[in-house]
C-alpha cells in the first residue's frame, strides 16, 4: 500500500508541483493524439526509392507465403464461372440412358451343390490351422558351423598411406 502520507508531505511543501502534473499530463494526451496523423504524414513524404523497395519487400513476402494476389484470384474466379457455363449447358441437355439388358436366368441362379460340397469338408479348428504340428515344434534346428580363421594363412601387412 503507497504511503499517502509522503505524497501529502510532497505536494504540500511544492505548491505549484499539481499544477505542474496536470500541465504535463495534458501535453503528453496531445502528442499521442497527434501521433497517428504525424506518422501518416511522414509515410507519405518518405522517398520514392524507399516506397518501391517497401513493395518489392512486400511482393516477396507474399509469394513466400503463396497469398494469391488480385489478379489471381479474378483469374481464378473466371475460370470458375467458366466451368459453371459449361455444367449449366451440359445439365439442360437430356441424359441419354442406355438399352438395358437382361442376363440369362441361369446364370443369375447359384448351383446348390457348391455350399453342399463345403458343409461336407471336414472342419479344422482355428487352432489347429495357426499352429504348426507337434513335431515340428519339438525339432531343433541343427548349428551352424562357426567360421573359423584358416590355420595355415598368414596375415597380409598393411599398406604404407
Amino acid at each position: 500500500m503507497p504511503d499517502t502520507h509522503a505524497a501529502d508531505t510532497m505536494l504540500s511543501t511544492h505548491p505549484g508541483l499539481p499544477a505542474r502534473l496536470r500541465d504535463l499530463s495534458l501535453r503528453a494526451k496531445a502528442q499521442l493524439d497527434r501521433a497517428p496523423a504525424l506518422a501518416r504524414q511522414q509515410w507519405d513524404h518518405l522517398p520514392e526509392r524507399l516506397v518501391a523497395t517497401l513493395e518489392r519487400l512486400k511482393v516477396r513476402v507474399r509469394d513466400g507465403l503463396e497469398i494469391p494476389s488480385r489478379q489471381d484470384l479474378a483469374d481464378l474466379a473466371d475460370r470458375i464461372e467458366a466451368v459453371d457455363a459449361r455444367l449449366a449447358k451440359l445439365a439442360a441437355r437430356p441424359i441419354p440412358r442406355p438399352a438395358t439388358v437382361k442376363a440369362p436366368e441361369a446364370a443369375a441362379v447359384m448351383p446348390a451343390t457348391a455350399p453342399a460340397a463345403e458343409a461336407k469338408a471336414p472342419a479344422e479348428s482355428k487352432k489347429a490351422k495357426k499352429s504348426p504340428p507337434a513335431a515340428a515344434k519339438t525339432a531343433k534346428a541343427p548349428k551352424k558351423a562357426k567360421k573359423s580363421a584358416a590355420p595355415n594363412k598368414k596375415p597380409t601387412p598393411k599398406r604404407p598411406k
